[in-house]
């Protein structure tokens, strides 16, 4: 346009010897084509706000930006129950919507528009909360100034774009609880952003109350831990140690690239009314929730359940087997592996000491030995896993004890220039698409390859323990010089009821007490107040007292928690050995 308009100034300026006819001015260029406008991401940002007054429940909220053409009308919450959504509301640009609630399969409920959404979408509704509690990790819990949940039972999402990657923002309203502080498996604080698929915040725990938390960065990462309540050692301390133990994962494994770009979180709950060793840990979308007691150590069974949770980011996650997700056939490896490969970089950062190694293995080869499913194959213990916790623990088992076997035997082929963790790396690199970094899924016929190439005897073993559950023997020196192996009787803790249930039950009744049990056949009724409960968790040779009030009169009902016996593998001390030789090799 600049140039035109000095042109022409420059015509009229200059002497003409004749008049001549102006033409008339040209029709202006038309506009180049515009650009598409681009359409913006769909967003999806979630209220959560606890109230205890008059009644417990949490109010929810949830609002979607979405391209006209998703399906909006149709939403789902992963978990919950018709009679607990109260006070469903909608809206969009054009006004209130009217949402039908239907029972779904599988517990879960839905939410139907009865017209499409359009524009903006505003979904609420109150989750009613069940006033007495419960001492399940994942319910949705307001007592007091204190609240937690997980987001299967809270938020609602449209289908449509649960998979979808999008920013998504999350809120908790502290104020009618008037809480301190907040925290939510997307890290510390009240208010977090992340771009995510919708769909993880089913995975996601949410938290306020009087808490400690911290936030810390490292040379790998950023890690953030929150803590309700308070622990018998320095949590500070402890987070620090769990985010040298998922560096040092990664190191081991040689996948630093690997790890999250978002924060990952430790969200601890501690409780007065747990036992030390009667605590949970729980895997949750970039993070973990520990329910532990007020006097809970921090020490070998803590670390160790952390360490194997933090292995399967890998162990299950990097490295897993077809078909997708995580069928029970393979907790073998999902769990079991992660069990060994914990262990392993715990004793080389020295926080398992080899007296810790060997009794963690010894532990192993008794859950094996006394196990319900010993000796039944793998198909029909995974077809119990859903219903029995001793199916899961005996496949985490035969997983872990075949790859310490494995790992002695490629040792020492190898004459230590090889171990087990070397494996595990070649197949890291096998199974990684280049450019994406994703993982393919890896064939069990691929493993048996890899494994096969460093003990020509890997097949066989993996038939006799992992599918057919059988006694398994280590080698020689399979937990260093200071071990000597042997065989023995192995005898199982079974205190004959639901311990832990029982110390939380509203009434303070015997929870499943079985039949025939050892409690029971010791005098242990249903009808029984218990008033305390002495023990040593998984130690058979200690024995349990059980203070009952029974027809208005204080007793104590003692007896032997001895279960299931089973002979297989042990291990002892060798005398005169120093300490410093001891462990296995590196």
């Amino acid at each position: 346009m600049c140039v035109a308009v000095v042109a022409a100034l420059a015509a009229a300026c200059a002497p003409t010897p004749m008049p001549v006819v102006q033409a008339p001015p040209p029709a202006p260029a038309a506009p180049p084509p515009s650009a598409p406008k681009s359409v913006p991401p769909p967003a999806l940002k979630v209220l959560l706000r606890p109230v205890r007054e008059p009644a417990p429940l949490v109010h929810v909220a949830v609002d979607v930006d979405a391209p006209a053409s998703a399906d909006l009308a149709h939403w789902r919450l992963a978990s919950g129950d018709v009679a607990h959504l109260a006070n469903v509301a909608a809206s969009d640009a054009t006004g209130p919507l009217t949402v039908q609630l239907q029972a779904l399969e599988a517990g879960a409920v839905g939410l139907a528009c009865v017209r499409p959404p359009s524009g903006h979408l505003h979904v609420e509704y109150d989750i009613l909360v069940d006033a007495e509690g419960t001492d399940n990790p994942l319910a949705t819990v307001v007592r007091g100034g204190h609240f937690r949940g997980s987001g299967a039972a809270l938020i609602a999402l449209p289908e449509s774009i649960e998979g979808t990657r999008m920013p998504v923002s999350v809120e908790i309203d502290r104020a009618p609880l008037e809480a301190e502080r907040a925290a939510s498996s997307l890290g510390v604080g009240a208010s977090r952003k992340m771009e995510t698929r919708p769909r993880s915040l089913l995975y996601a725990s949410f938290s306020v109350g009087a808490q400690g938390d911290v936030v810390f960065d490292t040379l790998d990462g950023h890690d953030e831990a929150s803590w309700v309540g308070f622990p018998s050692f320095d949590m500070r301390g402890a987070a620090v140690e769990l985010a040298e133990l998922r560096s040092a994962f990664a190191n081991v494994l040689g996948a630093h690239d690997m790890l999250p770009d978002v924060p990952w979180t430790y969200l601890f709950e501690v409780s007065s009314a747990r036992a030390p060793g009667a605590f949970t840990v729980t895997p949750r979308f970039n993070s973990v929730l520990v329910d532990i007691g007020a006097s809970q150590p921090w020490g070998t069974p803590l670390r160790l359940a952390l360490g194997q949770m933090l292995a399967r980011r890998w162990i299950g996650d990097a490295i897993r087997f077809a078909p997708a997700g995580h069928p029970p056939e393979l907790a073998w490896f999902d769990d079991g592996v992660a069990l060994y490969l914990a262990t392993r970089v715990l004793s080389r950062l020295e926080l398992l000491p080899p007296k810790d190694w060997a009794d963690v293995t010894v532990r192993e080869l008794s859950e094996l030995a006394t196990s319900p499913y010993a000796g039944k194959d793998l198909a029909t213990v995974a077809s119990h896993v859903a219903d029995d916790p001793a199916a899961s623990t005996a496949l985490a088992m035969r997983g872990a004890l075949y790859a310490t076997r494995e790992s002695a035997i490629v040792r020492a082929r190898t004459k230590g220039t090889g171990s087990f963790e070397g494996v595990l790396v070649a197949l890291l690199a096998r199974v990684r698409t280049p450019r994406t970094a994703s993982m393919a899924p890896l064939t069990l016929a691929a493993w048996q390859e890899a494994l096969v190439h460093e003990d020509p005897g890997a097949l066989e073993a993996f038939d006799a323990i992992v599918n057919h559950g059988r006694p398994v023997t280590l080698p020689a020196g399979a937990l260093g010089p200071c071990f000597r192996a042997g065989v023995g009787e192995y005898v199982a803790f079974d205190a004959g009821f639901d311990v832990e249930a029982t110390r939380h039950d509203k009434d303070r009744k015997p929870v499943a007490l079985r039949a025939h049990g050892p409690a029971a056949n010791a005098g242990l009724t249903v009808d029984d107040v218990v008033r305390s409960i002495e023990l040593k968790e998984g130690d058979a040779s200690v024995p349990v007292k059980v203070t009952v009030v029974r027809a208005g009169k204080q007793r104590v009902v003692a007896y032997a928690p001895r279960g299931l016996h089973g002979r297989g593998q042990t291990w002892t001390r060798i005398p005169g050995v120093p300490d410093d030789r001891c462990g296995p090799a590196p």
